[in-house]
């Protein structure tokens, strides 16, 4: 990552977009401690969390959750689906009885869209959809303020994808959760974001209100990736090859071999400035 920096609010959507292998997944990583960082900071509500220890980390752990692409790695398959849901609750040390944590699971499914009777299946017993959800319960039975979704349905059918995203932005909105969204589909992050923020080699290269990202992208690799995902038949911008042995490559924009526009000022390495209202992009040329 390089110099990667950004702020979600309670309630709010941040959609983080780019091609796989540009970042997506550490940036996430290294926010909830999950990937211990070479430098940088981190702060939730004003506190720092990647020096936190003890009691404070223990309650940062369950204000901040993530929901990772591969849904069924995050369940025991030895567990039933009841004891999945009690375990997080087990460890936090809730004040609630056996009883009282039962209600509140039935409670869970009842939000993700499941019934009761799901409570004593196995998770091989469920669909790809169903195990999804019972994370988002799992996830949701700590009350998290911030939640990272990783790609949570790129491994799902098109009809089930809906479904589960749609249970994912309900529940954001009726607890104020603040989400950030991870994925390489566009269209599905411009759906459910209401900032995106573009990377490209561990870099933020573009960041705007989700509408205007997506019908006025300013940086050529957003533009790309825009273009990439709508209905013309035919891209405007041509990714291309720029050989330049003497320059660089740490120094200069990280776009520069592949910009059909780039030139002498892209030698030296763009910071993200505002060139728009609420936008900001990484690019000498605007």
């Amino acid at each position: 990552m390089d110099g990667v920096g950004f702020t979600v609010k309670p309630g709010e959507t941040l959609g983080l977009v780019g091609e796989s292998g540009s970042g997506k997944s550490t940036v996430a990583r290294t926010m909830l401690g999950l990937i211990p960082p070479s430098s940088g900071r981190v702060f939730f509500q004003g506190q720092e969390v990647l020096t936190a220890n003890g009691r404070m980390k223990k309650e940062f752990c369950g204000k901040m959750q993530i929901i990772f692409q591969h849904p069924e790695s995050a369940l025991n398959p030895r567990m039933k689906i009841y004891e999945s849901l009690l375990e997080p609750m087990l460890i936090h040390r809730q004040n609630s009885s056996r009883e009282e944590m039962k209600i509140k699971s039935r409670e869970l499914l009842q939000q993700i869209g499941l019934s009761e009777e799901h409570l004593t299946r196995y998770p091989h017993e469920l669909s790809g959809g169903q195990i999804q959800r019972v994370v988002l319960a799992r996830v949701l039975s700590l009350s998290p303020q911030f939640l990272v979704a990783d790609e949570p349905t790129s491994m799902l059918d098109a009809s089930v994808q809906a479904q589960v995203l749609r249970i994912l932005k309900r529940i954001q909105l009726e607890n104020g959760i603040g989400l950030l969204f991870i994925s390489h589909d566009i269209e599905v992050v411009s759906c459910m974001s209401d900032r995106i923020a573009v990377m490209y080699k561990g870099q933020i290269v573009e960041s705007a209100p989700a509408e205007e990202l997506c019908q006025n992208p300013l940086h050529p690799y957003s533009r790309l990736l825009v273009e990439a995902f709508s209905s013309l038949e035919k891209s405007s911008v041509k990714q291309v090859w720029v050989e330049d042995e003497k320059i660089d490559t740490a120094s200069r924009c990280h776009y520069y071999s592949h910009c059909p526009h780039a030139g002498p000022a892209c030698r030296q390495r763009p910071v993200l400035r505002e060139t728009g209202a609420e936008h900001y992009t990484a690019c000498w040329l605007l």
